[in-house]
């Protein structure tokens, strides 16, 4: 019975040594799921500050996007209004053309008399009356 009580004491022993050494095998695995868990936090911290930086990059690319869009409208408009610009000039100098050729004939009707003085190769009453321009 005591050599019992002995065996079964030396079988407790051991199995409280083994738990034991169970036990700090686990808290060596703890600690080290520990370590992986903060390694891992502070690369998800790392991706939120990146993650961070790419939104602010995007915002001040779409306000850039943004400004270059308004100057393009406005390089149009300033496009159009020369267009429209350039039109009206190129009519007035078709009707000054228009009313330099009507003052070369008109200038071509004078004679000058051998008295020196100038008249109209036809009456006042043939000169053609124009109202808007034109012939």
């Amino acid at each position: 019975m005591i050599l019992q009580i002995q065996k079964d004491t030396g079988t407790a022993v051991e199995s409280i040594h083994k738990g034991a050494e169970e036990v700090n095998s686990g808290k060596d695995l703890a600690q080290q799921a520990i370590s992986a868990l903060e390694g891992i936090i502070e690369s998800a911290d790392k991706t939120a500050d990146i993650v961070n930086q790419v939104a602010a990059a995007s915002e001040e690319q779409a306000a850039a996007a943004e400004e270059i869009n308004s100057s393009i409208s406005n390089i149009n408009t300033v496009t159009l209004e020369a267009s429209h610009g350039t039109k009206q000039l190129s009519h007035a100098a078709e009707n000054l053309n228009n009313l330099t050729n009507d003052l070369q004939h008109w200038i071509s009707k004078f004679k000058i008399n051998s008295n020196n003085t100038k008249q109209l190769e036809y009456g006042i009453a043939d000169i053609p009356v124009r109202s808007n321009g034109h012939k």
